[in-house]
């Protein structure tokens, strides 16, 4: 996998444009929009976000010119995290990824995916959005990696370009790439709590107002 990424990183042409929205999912996680955070290293994540909680705080500045952003209130995403995301952003049949590895017929499940995320680089006929998770392995040939979670499809400028592909490939921990991104996501709050907080305040106001007003 590994030098596959690489082949595709040599024909780059472009970055998402990053005009997407960050996507919600069913569990109510708004996840950025990784192309904010390409240009950077496992190592490099982990210096604002924490590999054992996720908890990221502070600000990260991410590699190739991008501006640094303030990921406070954040959490890293794990492998499978990120896995249950493709499920649902790619409406994958269920227990189709449960090996984190597989290849789809077709351009439907990546053009799926891309339609909410974009992607982090192209080329004349591939689109691929590749971001670390905190997860770590280690094997005697590589030492400790990381999972980088990798979308392959068509090119959406091209979209019969190729078909999808969805996966988890393995990358040194300090070794940065401009085309690799983080998976981070932040809990949204539902929308009965947010009414439930402006009725709170609202209450406090008119109670002050209250106190204030003579006899």
């Amino acid at each position: 996998m590994r030098s596959a990424l690489a082949v595709f990183g040599i024909g780059l042409l472009f970055h998402s444009t990053g005009a997407l929205a960050n996507y919600i999912d069913n569990e109510g996680r708004e996840w950025l929009t990784p192309d904010v955070t390409v240009g950077t290293s496992w190592t490099n994540i982990a210096s604002t976000c924490s590999a054992a909680t996720g908890k990221c705080t502070g600000v990260f500045t991410p590699g190739d010119g991008q501006p640094a952003i303030d990921l406070t209130g954040y959490t890293w995403a794990t492998r499978d995290d990120v896995r249950d995301l493709y499920y649902e952003a790619a409406a994958l049949s269920p227990g189709s990824l449960d090996s984190y590895n597989a290849a789809f017929s077709g351009p439907a499940t990546a053009l799926a995916f891309f339609s909410n995320f974009g992607y982090t680089f192209s080329t004349d006929n591939l689109g691929v959005m590749a971001a670390f998770t905190r997860t770590l392995d280690y094997s005697p040939e590589q030492g400790i990696f990381a999972y980088l979670g990798t979308v392959f499809g068509p090119n959406p400028l091209n979209p019969s370009g190729r078909d999808s592909f969805f996966g988890f490939a393995a990358w040194p921990i300090n070794v940065p790439d401009i085309t690799y991104a983080a998976y981070v996501y932040r809990e949204v709050p539902e929308p009965g709590t947010l009414a439930l907080a402006a009725l709170g305040i609202v209450f406090v106001w008119l109670k002050r107002r209250r106190d204030r007003m003579p006899g």
